[in-house]
């Protein structure tokens, strides 16, 4: 008897775990983000790349997914952005769970070996939130 009520236990918390997470529907929810800029002020002399972490939250009941993340000048810029593990210029449908986050690394790539002067190299992410709503880091 013992052993049947302990895979009936064992069954509904199985069963009870297997939920998936409502996805909020809204368009127009909120994300909170650990730093408004991400600014690069290394001198570049002996290596060409460095990398910057941004952390992008929701503050929400219920998982969100972001439409896209992309860099706004996409092909032509020097920098490249890596969200949960996904790499590019652009990225599609980011999911984040309720409560939680998702680290974001922004990598700029340039050669040190092309400039003897100071170089500015400018760029933004632009999180769509849904109905246009966008957000520049």
């Amino acid at each position: 008897m013992n052993r049947i009520l302990g895979y009936l236990f064992a069954g509904c918390l199985i069963a009870y775990s297997c939920t998936e997470e409502e996805v909020l529907t809204d368009v127009d929810f909120d994300l909170r983000f650990s730093t408004d800029t991400v600014v690069f002020d290394t001198v570049f002399t002996t290596i060409g790349s460095a990398t910057k972490r941004v952390k992008i939250y929701n503050p929400n009941s219920k998982a969100v997914i972001i439409p896209q993340i992309y860099l706004a000048n996409q092909a032509s810029s020097a920098y490249v952005i890596n969200i949960d593990g996904l790499s590019g210029t652009s990225l599609k449908d980011v999911r984040i769970e309720a409560h939680d986050s998702v680290f974001g690394f922004v990598q700029v790539k340039i050669d040190p070996t092309q400039q003897n002067s100071p170089l500015l190299v400018e760029d933004s992410i632009v999180v769509v939130t849904g109905a246009g709503r966008m957000r520049s880091i």
